[in-house]
């Protein structure tokens, strides 16, 4: 979903009746990187048939291996830990707010892929360019 890619050291905020409300939060393991403030999850990272090319070169695949191609987690900024809803301490208010907030992210979200779907960028990217 959308909603999670947001900048998660930040508090968490929504709008009831016009009025900012910081919602409660706790500190947990990034689930991008499992704490580890690092991944090779990024655009580029190796799959398919160039990761099976890339094994073949030893000295490459031992550095993609140890982690010499990761580069910082963005969800979590390198720490290894966001901040998530604090769900079982909301009030009835603070729980339709925050989910219409989501549901809005996900909407946009959706909207941003189906253009970024029509586009040359992905047929570019599912052909390998």
């Amino acid at each position: 979903m959308y909603y999670e890619e947001r900048n998660r050291h930040q508090p968490v905020t929504v709008f009831i009746d016009e009025v900012e409300v910081t919602l409660p939060t706790r500190w947990a393991i990034c689930s991008t990187c499992s704490g580890d403030g690092k991944h090779s999850l990024h655009h580029g990272a190796f799959s398919g048939q160039r990761l099976e090319e890339a094994q073949h070169d030893e000295d490459f695949w031992e550095d993609y291996i140890s982690g010499q191609y990761d580069k910082v987690c963005d969800s979590c900024e390198g720490t290894g830990k966001v901040r998530e809803v604090c769900e079982e301490k909301l009030t009835p208010e603070q729980k339709q707010a925050l989910q219409e907030d989501r549901d809005f992210e996900d909407e946009q979200y959706a909207e941003r892929r189906a253009e970024y779907m029509m586009s040359g960028e992905y047929l570019a990217e599912i052909r390998g360019y």
